[in-house]
């Protein structure tokens, strides 16, 4: 088993090196002190050393974009999990799952501790419960908190009241949303046009299904590429497309399309910004989400399953429709994808 590591944390602190070229742990722990990190979070780094910022990931950990973001929320992680009084690190899905909160002006200190810790012991109940702890995150602990967070609710819950653990949290969100999200629309559509995942929200980016024609050319008009067409290819092919948009601007970034490659099993088919050009790494990874999304509700749901099972015995039976953008793609032979 590796030592920990303590070397990127002192370099966002600016930090001098000693003579041996490392820093000193004496100078670092004065640092940190002033910056009312306590012994119980000193202990923390000691133990997990720099592996412990990790899952916060670029959104709130980015010091070559926004340097001065680094040691500030560096500094508030330590604080928080201090203030929790857990003496190991939270779960990792839980960690990463941060990013989609809404927490206001993206600061981990607006986060209470009493919260965290509420939500980081229900994590541990539902992972010995259930045996795998993704869902109960995307399903229950990123909804909660956007409503805590988005509604003002942070602002007004009392010490005692988040005390009450979790199941409180759940309660009062489930009294503000008494209508399920997940519902499906009145007046269904036609198959075609019902993916079996509409949204999926991840770190600063939203996916919206396109799930009508008009949805798919005011998209392709947007971007400037013809995913319009695809709309006779989407239930023969088993395709679903979506509009990437930044969450809080609703800025259009990029298109996406999945396809199911066998019973339960999805991959990205193509994923492309405005005018066909390529996406940046971290929206390519962001997409994953939705991947895993629709792979985890046709294990988990049963609903979910019985309807991409049904699509699937439709598309078998509904010919085969090429766009011409994909003809296009398969006469240049596009090894990377074909265009929209």
């Amino acid at each position: 088993m590796t030592s920990p590591e303590h070397l990127t944390l002192p370099r966002w602190l600016e930090l001098p090196e000693g003579e041996d070229g490392a820093v000193r742990l004496g100078k670092l722990k004065e640092t940190l002190s002033r910056r009312g990190v306590n012994n119980r979070g000193w202990r923390l780094y000691l133990d997990y050393g720099d592996a412990l910022f990790l899952p916060l990931g670029r959104v709130w950990i980015d010091p070559e974009n926004h340097p001065l973001s680094a040691p500030h929320n560096a500094i508030a992680w330590l604080r928080l999990l201090q203030a929790c009084e857990m003496d190991v690190l939270p779960p990792v899905q839980l960690v990463r799952s941060i990013a989609a909160w809404g927490v206001p002006d993206g600061r981990l200190e607006r986060i209470p501790p009493l919260f965290l810790r509420a939500a980081w012991k229900a994590c541990i109940e539902a992972e010995y419960r259930l045996g795998r702890l993704r869902p109960f995150v995307r399903d229950e602990i990123i909804p909660v908190a956007r409503w805590f967070f988005e509604s003002g609710a942070y602002l007004k819950a009392e010490e005692s009241q988040l005390k009450a653990g979790w199941n409180w949290l759940a309660r009062r969100w489930a009294e503000a949303n008494p209508a399920s999200l997940d519902a499906p629309p009145a007046t269904a559509p036609d198959l075609r046009w019902r993916p079996a995942v509409r949204r999926v929200e991840w770190g600063m980016w939203r996916f919206e299904a396109l799930d009508t024609p008009e949805a798919l050319w005011a998209e392709g008009e947007a971007m400037r590429h013809c995913i319009a067409d695809y709309g006779e290819r989407l239930l023969p092919e088993m395709l679903i497309a979506y509009s990437v948009r930044h969450r809080k601007t609703g800025e259009r970034i990029a298109t996406l399309t999945v396809r199911e490659t066998a019973p339960g099993a999805w991959m990205i088919d193509d994923i492309r910004g405005p005018d066909n050009a390529a996406v940046s790494e971290e929206v390519l990874q962001a997409a994953d989400t939705v991947v895993q999304a629709l792979e985890d509700a046709y294990r988990e749901v049963k609903v979910v399953r019985r309807f991409i099972d049904d699509l699937r015995e439709l598309a078998d039976k509904a010919p085969l429709s090429r766009s011409p953008c994909g003809l296009i793609g398969e006469i240049f032979d596009d090894h990377s994808g074909i265009p929209f």
